[in-house]
This record gives structure tokens, C-alpha cells and sequence, in this order.
């Protein structure tokens, strides 16, 4: 099992590979209109995406949304500059960090005090997740560019999206800046096929800077909506392995998190990341390929590329979720992998 464990990050992070090779051929497409953008303007009204890829519960237009719906959507942040953003993402990450560890170790809490890092990584993880959730749900679902009246390929995966920036962007920051030094420098994150993960996910919040798809809101932000009761499940667990005498009322509550935690990674990540992966992301680059030019602005090389990546996250989600179950059947350890991997 162990062994497994190790695999799936290294055939992950190889998975990587292929598109960050072809990404340092890429232009940014939406600074000029590139002959695959242009293409696929003028050949898609004849393409019939399968009934299973399209969205039929999203009955937004341009012209029909809501005053609400246009607030929320108009409220979120946009990006004007990748290195910026990243730098301050990355920056208050690190910061929240150290201050809170500085915090916590002054805390009367036996559990918190004798590891305050850990915790002070829980509690950024935490907002960190309640934030990009938060723009991915709103930015993705709630977006005029899933209405079916105009939701076609060049909308979902070629269109500059300034929030889809926005979130990866933040995304690479957090990981550079503070993710990926706070788990080589806390001894129980420090696991190398941990720390593997983390940097494909930055590798792969690069690619999303260059080529900022509206699925960037949905694998940045939807998605994480499941870490959530992960990060809360796994600081509770914490709490109860650190303290000398663990209260029942504190041990229900693990209970109960963890049947929460292992519900939402079934349903967000198991079976809809399977499904837009396979039923929507897939077949719109498969699209994309079929009309792709020599003068495009997207490598075929990148988009065959993010298509083998994207199998590979799908892969490795599937396999957590055989965890999961693991886990609930009876064993404590493999929700342990997900948590800290996820």
C-alpha cells in the first residue's frame, strides 16, 4: 500500500511534464486572436456537444441574469498582473503564517501549544479554501459563459477569463510563497510524495496563468470546497492525538467531521471532478485539437497535454477516494493521506 502511495505522485508529477514543456512555446492567446480562436468561431455553431457534456440546470444569459447574480459575479477579483498577485498571495500566506505560529505558542492549549505551526497552517489552509471556494462557485456556475445560449468550446476553454487569472495566480503565490516551504519546514507535513503533489498543483496554477479557462474556477475553487471539512477533520484530529485527556464531546465531533469530510470528498471530487473531467473538459479539448491550426495561438502539444494531466488528477483523485472508504470501513490512516494531500 505504501508503495502504491508513492507511485501515484511521481506518474502525477511526470503527467506534468509533457504540458510545462510545451507551455514555454505559448503566447498568451488573448493578446491576439489566434487562428484556432478564429477557427472554432466560425466551425462551432455545427459542433453538437453530447447532451452528457452539456449543462441544462444553468439557465443564465447575458440578457436574462439576475441583479444578483450580476453582482456576485461582477464583485469577484480580477487580475492585472500574475507576478503581483502572486507575490502578495504568497506573502500574506507566509506572513499569516508566522504570525499565527507566533500566536499559538503562547496559547494555553496544550494540543495547540505543542505544535502551534501545524495548527497556525490548519487555520490559513482553512480561510485559504473558504476564499478560493468561495470564487469558484460564483465565478463557475454563476457565469454568463456557462448559459447554453453561448457556452461553446472558445468560451469554456479559450476565452480570457480575468477571474480564472485572478485565482491561479493566488493559487501559484500561496504555493511558492507559503504551502510548499511550510511543508518542508513542519515535520509531520514534511512527506515527499506530499510535497510532489503540491508542487504538479503549482505547476499546474501556471498553467492556468497563461491560459486562464473558465475551468480553472471550477479545479481551483469548486473543487475545493471538499477541503474544507478535510482541513477542520484533520486540526480536530490533531487536537484529540495531542491532548493527555480527550473530552467525549471533542471525539464526536472528530466522528462526525470525518463522516462529513469523507461525504463531500465522495461527492465533489469522486464523482462530479470525474464527471466534468470526463464529460466536459475532455471532449471540449478533444474539440479544440480536431480544429486546431499551425497558427494557433495554444500548442496541440499543451492541450494534448493538459487533456494526459487531467486524467492523471482524475486517477489520483479516484485513488483518494478508495482511501476514504478504507478509512470509514474501519482505518485511520488513509483519510490521513488524504487530508494532507489534498
Amino acid at each position: 500500500n505504501e508503495s502504491k502511495m508513492r507511485i501515484l505522485p511521481i506518474l502525477q508529477f511526470v503527467s506534468f511534464l509533457v504540458p510545462y514543456a510545451a507551455s514555454l512555446r505559448i503566447h498568451n492567446a488573448s493578446r491576439a486572436p489566434s487562428t484556432l480562436l478564429t477557427s472554432l468561431r466560425y466551425t462551432e455553431p455545427n459542433h453538437r456537444i453530447p447532451k452528457t457534456v452539456s449543462r441544462p440546470t444553468t439557465r443564465l444569459s447575458v440578457q436574462d441574469t439576475s441583479f444578483l447574480t450580476t453582482a456576485l459575479v461582477d464583485s469577484l477579483p480580477q487580475c492585472n498582473n500574475v507576478v503581483t498577485t502572486a507575490l502578495i498571495s504568497g506573502s500574506i500566506g507566509l506572513v499569516s503564517q508566522l504570525v499565527l505560529t507566533a500566536i499559538l505558542r503562547k496559547s494555553s492549549n496544550p494540543s495547540v501549544k505543542k505544535d502551534p505551526s501545524y495548527t497556525a497552517h490548519n487555520i490559513v489552509a482553512l480561510i485559504l479554501m473558504m476564499y478560493v471556494s468561495y470564487i469558484g462557485v460564483v465565478g463557475y456556475y454563476l457565469s454568463p459563459l456557462l448559459s447554453t445560449a453561448i457556452s461553446t468550446t472558445t468560451t469554456r476553454l479559450l476565452t480570457h477569463n480575468p477571474t480564472s487569472l485572478h485565482l491561479a495566480s493566488v493559487i501559484l503565490g500561496i504555493f511558492i510563497g507559503w504551502d510548499i516551504p511550510t511543508t518542508l519546514s513542519i515535520p509531520k507535513l514534511r512527506k515527499w510524495d506530499v510535497i510532489i503533489h503540491h508542487v504538479c498543483m503549482a505547476i499546474v496554477a501556471y498553467y492556468g496563468t497563461i491560459t486562464p479557462m473558465l475551468y480553472v474556477l471550477y479545479y481551483f475553487g469548486v473543487v475545493e470546497l471538499s477541503s474544507i471539512p478535510l482541513v477542520i477533520h484533520d486540526q480536530l484530529d490533531h487536537a484529540c492525538t495531542t491532548s493527555e485527556k480527550v473530552s467525549p464531546r471533542l471525539e464526536k465531533w472528530m466522528n462526525g467531521m470525518k463522516i462529513v469530510a469523507a461525504l463531500s470528498f465522495t461527492a465533489v471530487r469522486a464523482f462530479h471532478f470525474t464527471k466534468v473531467t470526463l464529460l466536459n473538459f475532455l471532449p471540449d479539448v478533444r474539440f479544440a485539437l480536431r480544429n486546431w491550426s499551425l497558427g494557433a495561438g495554444v500548442s496541440r502539444f499543451f492541450l494534448q497535454g493538459i487533456g494526459v494531466a487531467s486524467l492523471g488528477f482524475t486517477t489520483l483523485q479516484l485513488y483518494w477516494f478508495s482511501l476514504i472508504v478504507r478509512s470509514v470501513l474501519g482505518g485511520e490512516e488513509e483519510i490521513k493521506v488524504v487530508e494532507d494531500s489534498a
